[in-house]
């Protein structure tokens, strides 16, 4: 093989895992790769996630979201005080560092990290992009432990359409457990009001404590199999319109156990 050909191929492994180009993924190079902004939106469900017999609801006050990752508990992030958009703590905390299973297929984009790779683009896999009806997933294993969550978000727009962007939004992030007496879900939504999406660069941190919504004694969550997101639009920008959507480019987990 030529010298500069050898040179050249871990130059480019290095480029393409960098921006979240996992090779062991099963994918295809050119998913949610489009020119047309409104064919890159994610919105897979697994079939077994309609499966649900009850839903509980809990209202996260505004007092317990915590935008921007800085503002979590001092131990959470005191060794990230220099990490001015979050790639170093995402990095720390991803769930892919907890639960190597979630590194393959498209959706290991969401337990990798990443929060940035040359968004304008549009080449990247660093992230999904959501309508307000979004997305959900399956883990492979159980969340036996909880401790808070968080997702990095911004807003998206087809702006060569000249499209808005959403600034806010009611997100609807839900956790299901399965009652193996019935083998249906009980689905646990969390509600609560993520603003000032960002529209440029990074995104910004949204999350908060469990603990601060169930109580410090709640197993409710011990078992969690799959999660879900959806959300609905509160500015002026029609969520029927399909020239904007919601950017998830991280789910975190962090301190959480899995089995």
């Amino acid at each position: 093989m030529d010298k500069k050909k050898l040179i050249l191929f871990p130059i480019l492994l290095l480029t393409l895992t960098a921006c979240g180009e996992d090779l062991a993924n099963a994918m295809n190079f050119n998913d949610y790769r489009s020119t047309v902004f409104a064919e890159n939106m994610y919105t897979t469900w697994p079939t077994e996630l309609a499966n649900v017999e009850a839903t509980t609801e809990y209202d996260v006050g505004s007092s317990n979201v915590v935008k921007g990752f800085t503002n979590l508990h001092t131990e959470d992030y005191e060794a990230y005080a220099s990490d001015v958009f979050g790639s170093d703590y995402a990095a720390a905390n991803k769930l892919s560092a907890i639960d190597p299973a979630v590194a393959y297929g498209y959706p290991s984009k969401l337990f990798d990290g990443i929060l940035h790779c040359f968004d304008a683009v549009r080449s990247t896999k660093s992230r999904f992009q959501l309508e307000p009806e979004g997305f959900g997933y399956h883990f492979p294993h159980e969340m036996y432990t909880d401790d808070y969550v968080g997702l990095f978000l911004k807003s998206g727009a087809d702006t060569d359409n000249g499209g808005i962007h959403i600034t806010d939004i009611a997100a609807h992030l839900s956790f299901y457990v399965l009652n193996d007496a019935t083998e249906r879900y009980h689905k646990y939504q969390f509600n609560f009001t993520a603003t000032g999406l960002p529209t440029s660069d990074y995104p910004d941190f949204y999350g908060f404590y469990f603990d601060d919504v169930l109580g410090a004694s709640s197993t409710v969550l011990q078992g969690t199999q799959a999660v879900s997101f959806t959300y609905e639009v509160l500015d002026a920008v029609q969520s029927s319109d399909a020239t904007h959507a919601v950017f998830m480019y991280e789910l975190l987990l962090p301190n959480s156990t899995w089995r």
